[in-house]
């Protein structure tokens, strides 16, 4: 059961143009899955259904902005997910609340393009005490057009920013190890080399 509502707004202006897209959006599952712990075996899960809903609220803005051949892209998402069937861990885990991309472009046309993004991700919830930290990831791209090709170098996570700097992911004992909740980026700087051909 949900409901959602959506506003659209454009705006030109010679070479300048602004458009906006703002949603909003409830949801109750009923029913859910839930895990649950065997107290007779340990480490082994059971799903049971919930006797109470979880409930999901929040709001997506999206925004764009160009000027000639500057283009900026902005969106940001707020999530609110709540557990109505945990009274003691409400929150629903690994769900940031709050997450941000911008993304800023500059083209000459068929000639090439280049472009920086930026990501932000807010806390999580790991557990009913514990909230993973919040972090940004940046990468960066440019292409090169040719007549019948191109050529696009990409960095992704340009400040290596990874979950293994704040926390030890795998626990001893290695022959039997434990896993912590993954929450943000593992593999660090990560780039590339691609060739795009045109087949006409």
């Amino acid at each position: 059961r949900g409901l959602n509502v959506d506003i659209s707004y454009k705006f030109f202006m010679g070479e300048f143009m602004f458009s906006l897209n703002q949603a909003f959006y409830y949801t109750k599952v009923y029913n859910a899955l839930v895990p649950q712990s065997d107290s007779l075996a340990k480490g082994l899960l059971l799903y049971e259904n919930a006797n109470s809903p979880l409930v999901t609220k929040g709001f997506d803005t999206n925004m764009k902005l160009s000027l000639d051949e500057l283009m900026l892209f902005v969106d940001y998402t707020f999530t609110d997910v709540q557990k109505n069937y945990d009274k003691i861990n409400p929150h629903f885990e690994l769900t940031p609340k709050h997450k941000l991309n911008m993304t800023l472009t500059y083209e000459v046309e068929q000639s090439w393009r280049t472009g920086i993004e930026a990501f932000y991700t807010g806390k999580q919830y790991i557990d009913e005490l514990t909230q993973s930290r919040d972090y940004w990831t940046v990468g960066f791209m440019i292409q090169k057009i040719f007549t019948n090709f191109s050529i696009i170098g990409n960095v992704e996570n340009i400040f290596d920013v990874r979950q293994t700097k704040y926390e030890q992911v795998v626990k001893k004992p290695y022959n039997a190890p434990t896993f912590r909740p993954i929450y943000a980026p593992l593999d660090g700087v990560v780039a590339n080399v691609a060739l795009e051909l045109k087949i006409r």
